[in-house]
C-alpha cells in the first residue's frame, strides 16, 4: 500500500487490497474496517484515501517499502 501511495500519490482502493489478499466483498470491508480501528490503516471517504496508519511500520531507508509487515490478529 506504501508503494501504491509512493508511486501515483493516491491510495489503493479497498476492492484492489481485497483483490490482492484474495478476500470476498464481506471479508475486505471487515478487515480494511478492524485494521483502521486498531490503526494500521487510515481512510477518508474520497475515492482511493486508503492509507497506512500511524501504527504501521514506515521504512527506514528507499526501497523498504515492499518489504512492510502487517500483522492483525484474526477474528
Amino acid at each position: 500500500m506504501a508503494d501504491v501511495v509512493a508511486n501515483t500519490g493516491e491510495g489503493s482502493t479497498w476492492a484492489e487490497v481485497g483483490h490482492a489478499f484474495g478476500w470476498t466483498i464481506s471479508q475486505w470491508r471487515a478487515a480494511i474496517n478492524a485494521l483502521a480501528h486498531q490503526g494500521w490503516l487510515r481512510f477518508a471517504p474520497a475515492p482511493r484515501s486508503l492509507r497506512p496508519g500511524a501504527r504501521a511500520r514506515l521504512p527506514r531507508y528507499a526501497g523498504e517499502a515492499s518489504a512492510l509487515v502487517w500483522s492483525s490478529a484474526s477474528r
